[in-house]
């Protein structure tokens, strides 16, 4: 008797692990995108604010 139960449980998991497998992959590619997204546009905030800081440095340098 256990041991049916344990091989009914073993086979629900193989059928599943298919799914749950493509889903972890999934979930996975979007928060590598998702973390390269909110790097570019953290590098992007940084070379502006280097520009800014530039413009800044040039007017100070005028006067």
């Amino acid at each position: 008797m256990i041991e049916n139960i344990a091989t009914q449980q073993q086979s629900i998991l193989i059928s599943i692990w298919p799914t749950v497998s493509i889903i972890l992959t999934v979930g996975i590619i979007i928060l590598i995108i998702l973390f390269f997204k909110k790097l570019n546009f953290t590098m992007k905030s940084i070379e502006s604010v280097d520009k800014t800081v530039e413009e800044i440095s040039k007017k100070i340098n005028r006067d």
